[in-house]
């Protein structure tokens, strides 16, 4: 494997990409702490403070204000805003309270209002927030009827309902600007190395057949070319692994040096669309959970490519193949009929491209039952790039050797 390794990390392809990637982590971890806003609301009117500057001033707005979203809090701040109203109008008391209390108007409206309503008289309305988590799983439920075009079974909505339900409460609110920031960039970064494992994985099997060097090893015999080919595969997936570690580990340097850490033991329902969130975790392990979904991912994809690659012995042609593999996603949403069709969402849901879009499965509200386990749409997501890269990894070698023959 140390050897296989060697053979791609030596070539100055896979040595430049690898830079690359790195100072593309770099560049795009500045460009989205450059592109932070944070909107505060003055009486003038609303400015937006930009990138760091405005990173740290909502930091500093949220550290004066509770980090535990407990019923005391919640109605203290309901009665702050009562007090606001009776002085100021409907839509200045709003802006007052999201300057005092930055990103809690939002969380009552997911809380009290269904997300295709609107309704910016709610804090006026609301006389106590001792209901606030007894009525998530009422708008939950709300929200599964499928006006977003998703379409759910019963027993879908009853399983979502309960994993809510599970979740510990009251939930943790501190600053997450940097989280959003990370998840930001690494959402883009998977799908760069998506595209990276295609080209080196479906190349790993060929190389020997376009220099002649499989005359060669064919009287090595059929042990011999198993080892080989497995060694290839493992050695590209762990100079994957290596540059994946790589980049995320830059892009939290930079990010969090830039905007401080903070937030990480808050509950990952209150980062950016998650409040519905069937995961029971922080935000910190949410996002270990996050790169550890994108890794399977990566080298399912990139096995993948290396079976495809066996089997045509052609680089160009497996590397088309695995690309058309990745495309069957995006070129099915375009159908109306796919789009209406609660089986073929299922089915899109668990494509091993999902694994590296935490704000795909983390955000989705279907669950899988499997022998009586009930799992998240990550969790099979992650069950299944495991078993498909098992299944390559297996097969390859023996696809390999026949082809040779």
């Amino acid at each position: 494997m140390i050897r296989e390794f060697q053979k791609i990390y030596s070539r100055r392809t896979s040595t430049g990409l690898l830079f690359a990637a790195v100072f593309f982590s770099v560049l795009l971890s500045a460009f989205f702490i450059h592109d932070y806003t944070y909107e505060v609301t003055e009486e003038d009117g609303t400015v937006y403070v930009q990138g760091r500057k405005g990173v740290w001033a909502e930091r500093r707005a949220m550290e004066k204000i509770p980090t535990e979203l407990c019923e005391e809090n919640l109605n203290a701040s309901l009665y702050d805003y009562r007090r606001l109203v009776k002085s100021e109008k409907t839509d200045k008391a709003n802006r007052a309270f999201d300057k005092k209390y930055p990103g809690w108007r939002i969380l009552f409206e997911y809380a009290y209002i269904p997300e295709h309503k609107v309704d910016d008289t709610l804090l006026q309305k609301l006389q106590h927030a001792d209901d606030f988590y007894k009525n998530i799983p009422v708008q939950l439920y709300e929200n599964m009827k499928g006006y977003d075009g998703q379409r759910y079974s019963r027993a879908e909505k009853k399983r979502a309902c309960q994993m809510l339900a599970k979740v510990k409460k009251p939930y943790q609110f501190e600053f997450l600007g940097q989280w959003t920031i990370l998840l930001k960039v690494s959402y883009l970064c998977f799908y760069l190395f998506l595209l990276y494992a295609v080209f080196l994985a479906g190349q790993v099997f060929s190389c020997e057949n376009e220099c002649g060097m499989d005359l060669i090893l064919l009287p090595c015999g059929k042990k011999t070319m198993y080892r080989i080919a497995y060694q290839k595969i493992a050695g590209t997936a762990l100079y994957l692994t290596i540059a994946l570690f790589a980049c995320t580990a830059v892009q939290a340097a930079v990010v969090f040096a830039c905007c401080g850490i903070s937030g990480a033991g808050s509950s990952i329902q209150m980062l950016w669309q998650f409040f519905f969130c069937l995961y029971p975790m922080e935000v910190w392990q949410f996002f270990l959970y996050s790169y550890a979904a994108a890794w399977a991912g990566i080298l399912c994809i990139a096995a993948v490519s290396a079976f495809f690659n066996a089997w045509t012995k052609n680089k160009f042609f497996s590397i088309m193949l695995a690309v058309l593999f990745l495309s069957v996603p995006f070129a099915a949403d375009s159908l109306p009929a796919a789009r209406e069709s609660a089986v073929w969402q299922r089915l899109m849901l668990l494509h091993p491209m999902t694994a590296v879009n935490p704000l795909s499965y983390g955000r989705s509200l279907r669950t899988f039952s499997v022998g009586g386990v009930v799992l998240r749409s990550g969790d099979m997501v992650l069950l299944l790039c495991i078993f498909l890269f098992a299944a390559a990894f297996f097969l390859a070698p023996r696809v390999y050797w026949k082809r040779m023959r």
